[in-house]
């Protein structure tokens, strides 16, 4: 398979004064207010990066308060950003290909994926991984965007792998002699080894720089396992009669949802002591939840909305963003900033807060 990198000449693109837009509390803010939707912010060094429903991307300068056009891609194309590098997939007569673009400078490139894409593309570190069908086998490629060398692991399995990337390994969801097991791949060298205990049914990695933590079916539930590379160990997180699910880790700090019956809760483990606490939750909306630094982030159901939850990691204590007449979904945190989509009854807009700690 091979990879044919091509140049492409860079659009210029007119730039979109934005004015500034009425503050819903001291520290939410409202960055679009139009007749069509905004939606899947994320953040990028001091950018806001968010798609219009027309596939135009629009890039916001958070110093500046200043937005404009970054690029056009398809309407309905995934993307993702890390630091200086925008990756998204595209077809192209019934060929799927990966296109990546400089957030700094007027660079564009894409990649032919080498067969059907059943994963969207990740990208870390100048390190880009996707997923292929071909010839009725599933390959994991890894690409070094600085030296253009690529890695691709060939599994020999019916079922799609989860993937995770991170900034020391990829991590992902193997059936290894009839087990469904993780694998970690290191991302300096390519050497691969097992992580997890056979007899269980692993799956949905998560890394963060030295650990991986995922879910495994032990035949009656979902559990929560982590591997420290540090120690070089494996350990099972939990066990208990409840679904444990969607690991996600930060520093020293590992979450996940818990679920049974009546309720979701969210657990918080702090790693180095191995103590436990369970966030309150009235009805939470799984996918919307995420952790880094000092805080953790969900949505909250209460009535007929979708209002945003957080928790203080550092103070122990909740508050929830006055955004009342939103519906509010996909948010994204980094570096105690955290953006996301709300819907204000007629189309989805783009909201953003500074949080801060009782250290700040």
């Amino acid at each position: 398979m091979l990879i044919h990198f091509i140049q492409i000449v860079f659009w210029n693109l007119a730039t979109l004064p934005m004015a500034f837009l009425p503050t819903l509390t001291p520290h939410v803010t409202q960055l679009t207010d139009n007749l069509f939707n905004d939606e899947r912010p994320v953040i990028a060094n001091h950018t806001i990066f968010w798609q219009q429903a027309d596939g135009v991307i629009i890039s916001y300068d958070i110093n500046r308060a200043y937005a404009h056009e970054f690029i056009q891609i398809p309407a309905s194309s995934y993307f993702a950003i890390d630091a200086e590098t925008m990756v998204w997939q595209q077809k192209e007569n019934k060929q799927d290909f990966i296109y990546f673009a400089s957030t700094e400078n007027a660079g564009l490139y894409r990649i032919a994926a080498g067969g059907d894409l059943v994963q969207n593309p990740q990208i870390k570190r100048q390190r880009l991984t996707w997923c292929v069908s071909h010839n009725d086998e599933y390959i994991l490629c890894l690409l070094n965007l600085k030296n253009q060398k690529i890695r691709r692991i060939h599994l020999n399995q019916s079922d799609q792998p989860a993937t995770c990337l991170g900034s020391r390994f990829l991590a992902y969801s193997a059936i290894d002699q009839g087990q469904h097991q993780i694998k970690i791949m290191d991302i300096r060298n390519g050497n691969i080894k097992t992580i997890s205990n056979p007899g269980f049914r692993n799956g949905k990695p998560f890394c963060q720089g030295m650990r991986v933590s995922w879910e495994a079916y032990d035949g009656h539930d979902y559990e929560i396992f982590c591997y420290d590379d540090y120690t070089g160990c494996t350990y099972r997180v939990t066990d208990n009669e409840f679904d444990d699910l969607n690991p996600r880790l930060s520093h020293d700090m590992l979450s996940w949802m818990q679920v049974n019956k009546h309720e979701n809760n969210i657990a918080l483990m702090e790693l180095e002591n191995m103590t436990l606490k369970f966030l309150k939750v009235n009805k939470l909306q799984g996918k919307y939840f995420t952790m880094d630094d000092d805080f953790v982030v969900w949505v909250n159901e209460s009535g007929n909305n979708k209002r945003l939850q957080i928790y203080d990691i550092t103070a122990q204590s909740y508050r929830q963003l006055a955004n009342y007449d939103c519906s509010n979904a996909h948010p994204y945190l980094l570096n105690h900033l955290i953006v996301w989509q709300g819907f204000d009854g007629t189309d989805d807009e783009i909201f953003c807060c500074r949080l801060e700690t009782t250290s700040d």
